[in-house]
């Protein structure tokens, strides 16, 4: 009979092993799920922070640079005035050049051209120019216009590459007589490389380019491309249409792959584009999952251990049982005794309690970079991505709720006179004033920029305008981070009355706080059918 036995035990894997090695299999597989889920979670998380923070950096240059051209526009103004008031000999000409350059280092020259196109007097004197007509297109455009004009790069007489920022100048009784021109060397040191040289290259391994309205190359970090043609690049193209800022994923004029953003520079026409390329961002996000997979294995590893003397547990009675077949199905020995098996639920409950904790384990990492990817990092709200979801639910439901739509009145002034980090106070300011006058089953979310959206189940158009109200009222009267009077316009809509599908509600939340600001701001409005 042993020999049977053990003859039989023999045949094929045991059932120990299989049970080992599949569920071995299932908790690598669940881990392997769980980390390619991890992984484009990361990535995706990097690549919009990166993106974020390019378009930050790329505002606050554009932001600076027009603040320089004003700079200029208004050192050209006087300068242009005290010359229609006093204009005199060579000597007062030349002597306004010279104030005009060195009171400022926003200029490498400045020039003084009458009607006829000749260079009258021009600093520094050195440059050899005065007494010769200037013939260059941009000149006679600036003579032709006769107002504020900043030129498309150009290559000057002098053999430089150059942008010419001129004015016109008129006498007292109204009559033209010339411009002022501030020349800058695009190739030399200049004001904006100054600028973008010190504050454009302070992110990792991103640096900061600017092109002209046309895509001409004014300043790169690399000296031999200034003045190269990259309209072709496609973020560049963003700004020759006037888009005040865009930010996207691109292959760049050299074919490197790369995350940029752009900020146009209002006064001229100009772009700052700030671009990480996209290898750092896939190299940071290999980083964060080889630190992930080092504190999952030894957890991996012991699950590994423990399903093993889990399945030994349960295909021991198993195996017992199929002993017992096989000896019984041979016709040999049918006075055997049934083998005594006990505690078998026992054992399987402890297998499956193996198997709960592997998944359990990936699963909380899984659940957390998920609740990660749909929060908002500045307020801790909600983002878009979950507010859809909490919508299509309640609409397949039937659940009727309320869409409040918040947006923050001027909020640009805020950034503009306060700054972008107490723009940011603000925001999350307005997200505690919502939080704290909602209900636990109210939802709350950043919808982007300084909009806010709401959603209240089963809250009638009534009671959402008062809950509005409150939110208003706290927001324009409590004491805020910039201790300054701010207020909210806020759009109201309901399902099913207002809409029956998420795009349609939102858009016409949307109308209703269209029309709160149409009307002043610092109120509520609640969409009806006279605003289609």
């Amino acid at each position: 009979m042993r020999a049977k036995l053990k003859r039989v035990r023999n045949r094929g894997f045991k059932l120990s092993f299989i049970v080992s090695v599949l569920v071995g299999l299932s908790i690598i597989l669940a881990l392997i799920i769980s980390i390619g889920a991890v992984y484009q979670i990361e990535q995706s998380s990097f690549t919009e922070r990166t993106l974020e923070l390019n378009r930050i950096n790329s505002e606050r240059l554009a932001a600076t640079t027009d603040s320089l051209f004003k700079s200029m526009k208004q050192s050209l103004a006087l300068t242009a005035g005290e010359m229609g008031k006093h204009l005199g000999d060579q000597d007062d000409i030349q002597y306004q050049m010279d104030l005009l350059k060195s009171s400022s280092n926003n200029f490498n020259s400045t020039t003084f051209v009458d009607k006829q196109g000749m260079c009258v007097a021009i600093s520094p004197a050195s440059v050899g120019l005065a007494g010769t007509k200037l013939t260059s297109d941009q000149v006679a455009q600036a003579l032709n216009i006769r107002k504020f004009l900043i030129s498309e790069p150009y290559m000057a007489t002098t053999g430089r590459l150059v942008v010419n920022v001129s004015h016109p100048v008129f006498d007292m009784n109204g009559g033209f007589i010339g411009i002022v021109v501030g020349t800058i060397y695009v190739q030399a040191d200049n004001i904006f490389k100054s600028i973008l040289d010190k504050e454009g290259q302070d992110l990792n391994e991103s640096y900061t380019y600017a092109v002209s309205r046309l895509g001409v190359l004014i300043y790169h970090p690399d000296p031999s491309r200034i003045g190269e043609d990259v309209s072709k690049n496609p973020i560049v193209q963003e700004i020759m249409n006037g888009k005040l800022s865009s930010e996207q994923s691109l292959v760049n004029s050299k074919g490197a792959s790369m995350l940029a953003s752009e900020a146009l520079v209002a006064e001229s026409g100009w772009g700052v584009v700030t671009q990480t390329p996209s290898k750092d961002v896939l190299n940071l996000t290999q980083k964060a999952m080889k630190r992930i997979i080092l504190y999952t294995l030894p957890f991996v590893l012991l699950l590994l251990i423990l399903a093993w003397w889990v399945s030994t547990l349960v295909a021991k009675p198993l195996t017992q049982l199929a002993n017992y077949a096989s000896v019984f199905s041979e016709g040999e020995q049918h006075d055997m005794e049934f083998p005594q098996i006990k505690h078998w639920n026992y054992e399987a409950n402890k297998l499956n309690k193996a198997i709960i904790k592997a998944v359990g384990v990936l699963q909380e990492k899984v659940v957390h970079f998920t609740q990660e990817s749909q929060t908002d990092a500045l307020t801790g709200l909600m983002n878009r991505r979950s507010i859809d979801s909490y919508m299509e639910i309640w609409m397949e439901q039937e659940v009727p709720f309320s869409v409040l739509l918040l947006d923050l009145d001027h909020f640009k002034a805020v950034n503009d006179n306060f700054g972008h980090l107490m723009g940011d106070e603000m925001l999350k300011y307005l997200a505690r004033i919502m939080l704290n006058e909602v209900r636990p089953e109210d939802v709350c979310c950043r919808f982007g920029g300084e909009e806010f959206l709401i959603l209240l189940p089963r809250v009638h158009a009534e009671l959402a305008y008062k809950i509005a109200e409150r939110i208003r009222m706290r927001m324009e009267f409590s004491e805020n981070p910039i201790r300054s009077r701010v207020t909210l316009s806020l759009g109201i809509a309901g399902f099913p009355e207002n809409g029956d599908n998420p795009i349609l509600l939102l858009e016409r939340a949307d109308r209703a706080l269209y029309q709160a600001k149409q009307n002043g701001r610092n109120q509520i409005i609640t969409y009806n059918e006279k605003m289609n």
